[in-house]
């Protein structure tokens, strides 16, 4: 015979419990959530959203400790026509938070200027909305995942800034159009000092890219890109890489002392690379890939000590290519480079 006993006592307690903790779970979950919090000039703690225009300062010193956003940042702009001003403070994020300041998409005609340094996040400063200005870092945007991030925009101008450390890429541009990265530095970063892709009708210019462990600049898909002023040199792979773009520019830079090629066009047409010196890489000065087509290569300095051929073009017969006024030792083939 079983030795268990019904108890209807202990069934209406276990009930009564059940039915506490059920109403209890309910009731909470009834709360509104907390409201995020909305950033108040000046600003003296992570955590906030600017959420009407107007100019807005940052009163201390910056610390992912403090509090995120919802999205995880310090700062997010949510509304138009907003000027931060850092006020040469520090934004750091503890290598905790997402991104130090985030324009977020709706949020045009954006102004981020002024911070010292912006350190220790997966994004220094990150951009979805258009007609941003991101201007006068002072010091650095350093040892981020990513320096500086444009998120398919169009028209947003950043400049005068370091983008340096980073262990990903000194500074990306995905997307949109138009947009303008220059006067700055980007270096020593873990993959490329300047990676754009999709962004046609951009300008790189007045920039150094130097000792990135990828390609100084990588351009991909990205035709009618301008690249002017700069130096590219000591970069584990190329000095100024174009793939899949029609009618770049390349013009007015040092592409040395690469681990690749000085300057390599890839599958692209109607370029022109125009008064730019390409000495000591470990492979080609200049090169333009099997696929490039009607580019014009010229006035170049590539006459010192470049590991394959000063100048190389790897279609039959340059398929249309033109080469002339170069400055170079070696070339191949001799038929058509000069």
């Amino acid at each position: 015979m079983s030795s268990y006993v019904h108890s209807s006592r202990g069934i209406r307690a276990l009930t009564a419990a059940t039915a506490a903790a059920v109403l209890a779970l309910v009731v909470g979950s009834a709360q509104p959530a907390a409201a995020a919090a909305t950033c108040v000039s000046p600003i003296t703690s992570c955590g906030c959203t600017i959420k009407s225009k107007g100019l807005y300062e940052v009163g201390s010193d910056l610390d992912a400790a403090q509090g995120l956003t919802g999205k995880g940042d310090c700062i997010d702009i949510a509304a138009p026509n907003v000027t931060l001003d850092g006020e040469d403070f520090d934004l750091d994020g503890d290598n905790t938070g997402k991104v130090g300041v985030r324009i977020l998409s709706g949020a045009g005609n954006a102004v981020v200027a002024d911070f010292f340094e912006i350190f220790d996040w997966n994004t220094g400063i990150e951009d979805d909305a258009n007609n941003a200005q991101i201007v006068t870092i002072n010091d650095d945007i350093d040892l981020n995942g990513t320096g500086v991030f444009l998120n398919g925009v169009n028209k947003t101008l950043v400049n005068d800034f370091d983008a340096d450390d980073n262990t990903g890429a000194g500074v990306v541009v995905t997307g949109g159009s138009g947009n303008n990265v220059v006067d700055f530095d980007t270096d020593g970063n873990g993959a490329d000092g300047v990676l754009m892709k999709n962004s046609p009708k951009s300008t790189i210019k007045d920039f150094d890219s130097k000792d990135n462990n990828g390609n100084g600049v990588n351009v991909l898909n990205s035709s009618g890109i301008v690249v002017d002023d700069y130096t590219a040199e000591d970069n584990g792979a190329d000095g100024v890489f174009i793939k899949s773009t029609s009618a770049a520019k390349v013009a007015d830079g040092d592409a040395n002392d690469n681990g690749g090629s000085g300057i390599e066009l890839a599958k692209g047409t109607k370029s022109k690379v125009t008064s730019n010196d390409a000495l000591g890489n470990d492979v080609d000065g200049i090169v333009l890939d099997l696929g490039s087509t009607k580019n014009s290569v010229n006035n170049n300095d590539a006459n010192n000590g470049n590991g394959s051929f000063d100048l190389e073009d790897l279609n039959p017969n340059c398929d249309h290519n033109i080469w002339n006024d170069n400055n170079f030792l070696t070339r191949n083939p001799a038929s058509c480079v000069d």
